[in-house]
């Protein structure tokens, strides 16, 4: 049974860090990267992305600002 989501472009910007928190913490727990994708509702890009700049960086290297393609309107 699959849940339908909003695209994460519509979603705010505190929505979107509490993401990449969760794939992070879903990551160390061994979730894959696909999981966590489909879970989140993202592509699995984007949270290999994510979990790429916090092994780099740790929480600051998290994109803070939107990246990719603008906003739906």
């Amino acid at each position: 049974m699959t849940i339908s989501l909003p695209d994460a472009r519509q979603l705010s910007d505190d929505i979107l860090d509490a993401f990449r928190l969760r794939a992070i913490h879903g990551h160390a727990l061994g979730y894959t990267e696909a999981q966590l994708a489909e879970l989140l509702g993202v592509a699995r890009e984007t949270v290999s992305r994510w979990c790429a700049a916090y092994r780099t960086g740790g929480h600051d290297a998290l994109p803070g600002k939107r990246t990719g393609r603008p906003p739906i309107s």
